[in-house]
């Protein structure tokens, strides 16, 4: 591949994980954990994401093992050609049908909320081009518009500081009433919202100061945490755990709750420049798919027929989940495969102080 177009910084790789982390999850992530854990799902919140940390961090420390290779590479090491490819193919359907579900949820969204009577084919074509744009001109370029993803993060933040009047801290009492296992169901729910680090796998080659991923997939992990705690706790303190169960997108509800003097509606303000957030959460596991891809057959060329087939393969794939039953059965299928993944790749870590052939 041309380095140039794929060479990132760590700094970089940390923003292409927080904005595959949060996008669509975030939406509807404080109802559905609200269904579980009730007013302590903040507590499930943290606890997952300290779980991520310590994941992600024996992901890395997996990676710096054998210098440059990804974790497809790294599998074909520790387990041979023939073992190690379907260990690989384990890989290549998680991010695969994480783009795919990306890639449908997204048009989901848009069509629910604005082009509701956009035939959903054309809406998804459409939806995809700037993906398309930004994987055509290769990873550098995907990850500096991931950049865009800070925007979105700020101006929620500005926002519940705006609302911060109104919420009702008692709502989050007494605290741990949920019980022990509320909460640990509720942690194992936040698997979904937290996935992105398992990225670093793939992309881990192409950074340029590798010394430094270790503390900047940290900072992702704590970033995407802390956010994720503050807007449950704000739903939580102003719908209350039984009207947050019952709302579809929290967060476009709680831009509704602040009314400014000139601005008549700022949802639709908050909605237009959050899609971008969204865009940048498939994406990310789009281009990954797509590179994970190019490492399982050896194409080392950036092809841009096959950038061209893979996503018509991935837009057309994205159809076949009929109704939202099926995308709840598909996101936790989703979940599992991701801890799966990460499972693997802590499994390898134990297994490289053994098996020392392609060890650096």
């Amino acid at each position: 591949m041309d380095a140039k177009k794929y060479s990132i910084t760590s700094k970089q790789l940390m923003t292409i994980i927080i904005s595959s982390q949060i996008g669509l999850g975030i939406l509807t992530f404080p109802s559905d954990i609200a269904k579980i854990t009730g007013h302590d799902s903040w507590i499930s919140v943290i606890l997952g994401g300290m779980i991520f940390m310590i994941l992600t961090a024996l992901m890395v420390l997996l990676l710096k093992h054998y210098g440059s290779k990804s974790i497809i590479q790294i599998n074909k090491d520790l387990f041979g050609n023939l073992w190690g490819n379907l260990v690989n193919i384990i890989f290549l359907l998680f991010f695969g049908i994480s783009a795919i579900n990306g890639v449908r949820l997204y048009c989901e969204f848009i069509k629910l909320t604005v082009l509701t009577n956009t035939p959903s084919l054309l809406l998804t074509c459409f939806i995809m081009l700037p993906i398309f744009y930004t994987a055509w001109n290769g990873l550098k370029s995907f990850a500096r518009f991931s950049a865009i993803n800070y925007i979105g993060l700020t101006l929620t933040l500005i926002l519940i500081a705006l609302i911060f009047k109104q919420f009702n801290f008692s709502f989050l009492e007494p605290v741990g009433s949920s019980g022990i296992s509320s909460i640990s169901q509720g942690t194992f729910s936040t698997v979904y919202a937290l996935l992105g680090p398992e990225l670093v796998g793939i992309l881990f080659p192409y950074v340029s100061d590798k010394k430094k991923v270790l503390k900047y997939t940290f900072f992702a992990n704590l970033i995407t945490t802390s956010f994720y705690v503050i807007v449950v706790i704000s739903t939580t303190s102003l719908f209350g755990e039984n009207m947050l169960q019952e709302l579809v997108i929290p967060l476009i509800k709680l831009s509704r709750t602040y009314y400014a003097p000139i601005f008549e509606r700022i949802d639709l303000f908050y909605f237009a420049l959050w899609v971008p957030n969204i865009a940048l959460s498939t994406g990310g596991y789009f281009i990954t798919a797509e590179i994970a891809v190019r490492q399982f057959l050896n194409i080392n060329k950036h092809d841009k027929l096959e950038l061209i087939i893979f996503t018509v393969i991935i837009i057309g794939l994205s159809r076949i989940p009929a109704g939202l039953n099926q995308e709840s059965l598909l996101m936790n299928i989703i979940s599992i495969f991701g801890l799966t993944v990460i499972g693997i790749m802590v499994l390898d870590y134990i297994i490289s102080f053994y098996v020392k052939r392609g060890v650096k």
